[in-house]
């Protein structure tokens, strides 16, 4: 999951809470605009599969947030 490694900084010095709409909200519309490009058909096997990398990306580093959240135990130092 590279979202979260390369994100997770951002998480630390923009807020948690606000880099977790964020993300959510880029995924979010990354989806929207590619499942309309699908819908035309404008999208081959290659390049529906690297939306969904790029959706993936960024979903998965708010919901990485989110677990860090929700379980104090979890919580690096």
């Amino acid at each position: 999951m590279p979202g979260p490694l390369l994100l997770a900084r951002l998480f630390h010095t923009v807020g948690r809470r606000r880099m977790i709409t964020l993300s959510y909200l880029v995924s979010g519309c990354y989806l929207a605009g590619f499942a309309q490009l699908f819908r035309t058909g404008a999208l081959t096997a290659v390049t529906l599969t690297s939306a969904w990398c790029v959706i993936f990306f960024f979903a998965s580093a708010g919901a990485s947030a989110v677990h860090h959240d929700i379980d104090p135990a979890l919580r690096q130092p």
